[in-house]
């Protein structure tokens, strides 16, 4: 047996002790599983899921002799302690590390950015402390697109200790599904889980500023920081995350401009730096056009400029409304111009359709078939629906 899936029922009580998990993929995520999880000294597993449970104590030791382990989601539980040093050396080629809503402490360990296939890393909601490590722009799969060519495979056969274990699943009959809160929403990865990249170590208490070094992460698509304990300023070369999708630095401490070059993060669509201590003009250019959710502000009392109500002096950007070197006759200039166009542009399409079917003989007959067919299939709706209506009452 390779696959033991028991996910999403009502299991509850303690796993025995002595438990051994021959399997290569163990999901007990969502029951009501309770205490400790269980020592054992062989490990062949790949996958282990076991979010959305109230198992408690430190960081399993077991876990330390699973040395091929792909995806580890231990998220909602109850655990404490620290993360073990030994993860990132037991563990080697570890994708995915979902470690969120639990009660673990300490420092993020900077010996996690030597996981060179590292995705997806998730700690948000506990209580650690301490900085981000600055390590953390050494994430090698967050630098590069992935090739699917390179997606593990977990119900190909693979020697273990001599043992020669064979799966008669097909490839395609099971895939991981893990919850990956992204663009302020948690959704439910499965076929394209190894294409995503995302850290998440919101709602912790790390301190210090952001490390300059994450901006080489260049193919992270999520990154969230919000609710800590954060100064200094935004890093400078932000921009150079190019496919970057969400960004969220909210509930922070993070003080001066919103550098200029986040505006060619031309993927950003998801953006939150509110409740912060930012200050100056709000960019205008690229995506910072999309961003019109004052929410995405506020909380920031220096920063002025569109979306907020609030005027950049000496710049005529007043209350979202007005823009920079432009004034209100050019703005009712602009307006004209628009109706106008609009206007060309409805009658101009409606004589090329008109023309189309005056000039074209085939296109003529088939719209007024069109036109009498449907017709005639809504006046029996309607007939049917009145006689029905009629046997009702």
């Amino acid at each position: 047996l390779a696959i033991l899936d028991l996910s999403m029922n009502n299991l509850s009580g303690i796993l025995p002790g002595n438990s051994s998990f021959p399997y290569r993929v163990l999901d007990l995520s969502y029951n009501a599983l309770v205490g400790n999880f269980p020592n054992s000294s062989d490990c062949y597993l790949e996958s282990l899921q076991l979010t959305g449970n109230s198992f408690s104590g430190e960081f399993p030791p077991s876990l330390s002799y699973c040395s091929h382990m792909v995806t580890l989601d231990m998220g909602e539980n109850n655990f404490t302690g620290k993360i073990p040093n030994w993860l990132a050396q037991r563990m080697p080629s570890l994708r995915i590390l979902r470690l969120r809503s639990n009660n673990f402490t300490g420092d993020i360990p900077s010996n996690l950015s030597s996981l060179t296939q590292l995705q997806v890393v998730d700690l948000a909601d506990n209580d650690f402390t301490g900085t981000i490590p600055p390590s953390f722009d050494n994430f090698t799969a967050m630098k590069f697109i992935h090739n699917m060519s390179e997606t593990p495979d977990l119900t190909a056969p693979r020697y273990y200790h001599g043992l020669y274990v064979t799966s008669f699943i097909s490839p395609t009959a099971y895939k991981d599904a893990i919850d990956v809160v992204t663009k302020g929403k948690s959704t439910k990865q499965r076929s394209l889980l190894f294409l995503v990249t995302s850290m998440d170590l919101s709602d912790n208490r790390l301190s210090g500023s952001i490390p300059q070094g994450l901006a080489s992460l260049s193919c992270l698509q999520s990154l969230n920081l919000s609710g800590n304990r954060l100064t200094g300023q935004i890093m400078q070369n932000v921009g150079a995350l190019r496919w970057m999708e969400s960004l969220d630095l909210s509930r922070n401490s993070l003080s001066g401009p919103i550098p200029p070059l986040m505006s060619s993060m031309t993927s950003l669509s998801v953006l939150n730096l509110s409740f912060n201590n930012l200050s100056g003009m709000i960019p205008t250019a690229n995506q910072f056009h999309t961003f019109l959710d004052p929410s995405s502000y506020m909380g920031n009392p220096y920063l002025c400029g569109v979306p907020l109500d609030k005027p950049c002096e000496g710049t005529g950007e007043l209350c979202g409304r007005e823009y920079k070197g432009q004034s209100k006759d050019d703005r009712d200039n602009d307006a004209v111009w628009l109706y106008a166009s609009v206007a060309l542009g409805f009658i101009l399409g409606f004589w090329a359709f008109c023309g189309a079917l005056i000039l074209v003989k085939q296109w003529r007959f088939m719209f007024f078939r069109f036109v009498d067919d449907t017709s005639d299939q809504i006046y029996v709706f309607v007939v049917v629906c009145i006689r029905r209506l009629r046997r009702g009452t």
